[in-house]
């Protein structure tokens, strides 16, 4: 069958849309810095909140010492603070490839513009063709 398999990532296949409803890509410096904030945000408010249980934790394996529940608190709150560490690296992670993806597609414009040279893109030359042409035009 004609077409079979054949994937269609431009955009243009029927009832095609991006998250959002977006029908192309773009990117937004200012959104991705922000994402980038809200993360750091994110990973401060969780050293703090995600050790908030300790000392009441504490507290309570010692009023219970000698008891499996003070043995079942421990492990609990090691577990916590294990998921917690866990949780801070995806935050970390993912605010490190945000930082670093703005940084890629600001690159990215830049090596794209520099290809194209330092001088204007149409330039007449006497006797040469009228603009607009391309520096395509001289091959």
């Amino acid at each position: 069958m004609e077409g079979e398999g054949v994937m269609d990532y431009s955009g243009t296949a029927p009832g095609w849309t991006s998250p959002g409803g977006a029908r192309d890509l773009a990117s937004s410096p200012a959104a991705k810095a922000a994402a980038v904030t809200a993360l750091h945000g994110l990973e401060t408010d969780l050293k703090t909140d995600g050790s908030g249980a300790d000392s009441a934790t504490h507290e309570a394996v010692a009023g219970l010492k000698g008891w499996e529940t003070a043995a079942g608190l421990s492990d609990a709150l090691t577990e916590w603070h294990r998921q917690v560490a866990a949780l801070n690296g995806r935050f970390t992670a993912a605010r490190r490839a945000l930082s670093g993806t703005n940084t890629l597609f600001g690159d990215n414009d830049g090596a794209t513009a520099s290809s194209f040279g330092s001088g204007p893109l149409l330039k007449p030359e006497a006797g040469g063709p009228v603009p607009p042409y391309s520096k395509l035009s001289q091959f």
